[in-house]
């Protein structure tokens, strides 16, 4: 056994042996086949002579050598400025070439310009004379309007034209007449509308002949046609106004002194009266506010206006109006010495006023004689030590705090419509309906007692049995409204309940004092329930 096993390491270990001697014999044949190929081609390979080559290149390099060393042992020193100087030449003989360039450039652009310049001045020259010659004949059609319409001022027209020729431009000057040459066309046509109506209303003897040539329009035949015209126009109005003015000048005099009176006397003086009794209501209705304090925050409130612009002005005209002394002693609004002022402001009303529409006159009327337009109006919230509020930017109070202001504001106005401050006999009653839903307890009372006791009125106010308990121990009168159905041998007609009604006389003396006890046991009993608690 042991002599197999040393037979077979020994033939593994000549079977190693051999491939490696195989594989050096395929090196070895690899390498023989490359050296085979070195020595074909080194047998390829043609004798050179280089060596000549080699001997010419190295005199050469020899000749070199010895110019380099006799030029460096050569003393330039006197040539080094003259190169500096040649280099400066050169820097400036090339900007001077630039420049030459850049003049060459300049000097064909301004040449061209030249060429323009030149035809341009020929164009003008040649439009100047053609302008001269359009300007010498409108001229002289503008001095031929003399003879159509004497009444024409020829010099002052061209006088105004040359200024206004030296401070307009050319193009606006254009503009403004085509804008003019539209207008007259426009007025030709309007004026022949306007004949063609005034012979369908007029007599026949106050017809006028228009039959204009549109297709001549601007010339001078056309134009003597329209002065032709006006001549007619004025002379048949010139008789018109004469005979109108024979037969109702009187009557015309009448109705501007009724006008006058009616406006003076009645208009404005109801109008500034009412405007100033406003304005005290307003006064006197602050002065009562101004002792009342509402809700915790001590809570006053006051009114506020001021003019509206448009109607101060009207505002102003009727204070000179009634204050003008000169009205009363025959003047009327049209004679009478008044501020440039209240005379626009009287022409704008007599337009509104004398307007063809009676409707819209009517509307503008009640719009003016409302005194309440000419103020805008404001209350103001102002809690103790606090800013006031407007409440018109009182955005974030909640119901109660809002319908506190609402109260106050309806009372005042119940006050002014009452008139209260005038006389000795007046309604003081006022009904409220769902009354104090948004307010709590303790603002509903204030407000209660603001309107009986500060005011003195009699309040009725109306809410669900279930809330009317904390508003006993105020009323001195109790009306309980209660809806019961009828059943089928009741019924009347078509009606399926009946109302009954009990009034109660409240004792508010006992009432307090129960109200009184009643708290005092809730007090208690919620002592009493808290300190269980902890028990």
């Amino acid at each position: 056994m042991f002599g197999l096993g040393a037979r077979e390491r020994a033939l593994a270990a000549k079977k190693a042996e051999l491939d490696t001697l195989v594989e050096q014999a395929n090196e070895a044949a690899y390498q023989l086949k490359q050296v085979q190929q070195l020595l074909d081609a080194v047998n390829l390979l043609r004798h050179v002579s280089f060596a000549d080559q080699m001997q010419q290149m190295l005199d050469t390099h020899y000749q070199m050598q010895q110019a380099e060393q006799a030029l460096s042992n050569v003393d330039l020193s006197d040539f080094s400025q003259l190169e500096g100087q040649f280099d400066a030449l050169k820097d400036k003989a090339d900007d001077l070439d630039a420049q030459i360039k850049e003049l060459d450039g300049e000097l064909g652009r301004l040449q061209q310009q030249l060429n323009d310049s030149e035809k341009q001045c020929k164009n003008l020259s040649d439009q100047q004379e053609q302008t001269a010659a359009v300007a010498d004949s409108k001229e002289e059609a503008l001095r031929h309007i003399v003879s159509v319409w004497p009444e024409f001022d020829t010099e002052a027209r061209l006088a105004a034209a040359d200024k206004e020729a030296q401070d307009s431009p050319a193009e606006a000057i254009e503009n403004h007449r085509k804008s003019i040459s539209q207008e007259l066309n426009s007025t030709a046509y309007e004026i022949e509308r306007n004949i063609a109506e005034h012979n369908l209303r007029c007599q026949t003897m106050d017809a006028i002949v228009y039959t204009p040539d549109y297709r001549q329009e601007h010339s001078v035949a056309f134009f003597k046609t329209v002065c032709g015209l006006e001549r007619e126009v004025e002379r048949v109005y010139n008789r018109l106004k004469n005979n109108i003015l024979v037969e109702k000048q009187d009557k015309l005099v009448q109705l501007r002194e009724s006008f006058n009176n009616a406006f003076v006397t009645n208009l404005c003086h109801s109008i500034y009266q009412a405007i100033n009794d406003g304005k005290r209501i307003l006064e006197d209705l602050n002065k009562e506010l101004a002792h009342h304090q509402f809700g915790a925050d001590r809570e006053t409130y006051w009114f506020d206006w001021q003019w509206v612009p448009e109607y101060k002005e009207y505002w102003q005209f009727f204070e000179e109006i009634i204050k003008n002394p000169s009205l009363g002693d025959g003047a009327t609004l049209f004679t009478a010495d008044l501020s440039k002022n209240s005379k626009r402001v009287r022409d704008h009303l007599m337009t509104m006023l004398l307007d063809d529409d009676e409707q819209k006159a009517m509307r503008e009327l009640e719009r003016i004689s409302d005194y309440r337009n000419y103020r805008a109006y404001e209350i103001y919230k102002q809690p103790a030590n606090k800013e006031p509020i407007a409440l018109s930017q009182y955005g974030t109070g909640s119901g109660g705090q809002l319908e506190t202001p609402a109260y106050i504001i309806r009372s005042a106005a119940i006050t002014s419509a009452f008139r209260f401050n005038e006389g000795d006999t007046h309604l003081r009653v006022v009904l409220v309906d769902e009354a104090f839903s948004k307010m709590d307890e303790t603002r509903s009372k204030e407000v209660i007692n603001y309107l009986t006791e500060s005011l003195g009125l009699q309040l009725l106010f109306i809410m669900p049995t279930s809330k009317s308990g904390p508003f006993m121990d105020l009323i001195s009168n109790q009306f309980v409204f209660s809806k019961v159905p009828l059943t089928g041998g009741q019924k009347k007609g078509e009606l399926q309940t009946r109302v009954l009604i009990d009034r109660q006389q409240c004792n508010q003396e006992k009432v307090k004092e129960l109200w009184a006890n009643h708290r005092r046991t809730i007090r208690h009993q919620a002592a009493l329930d808290f300190m269980e608690e902890f028990a």
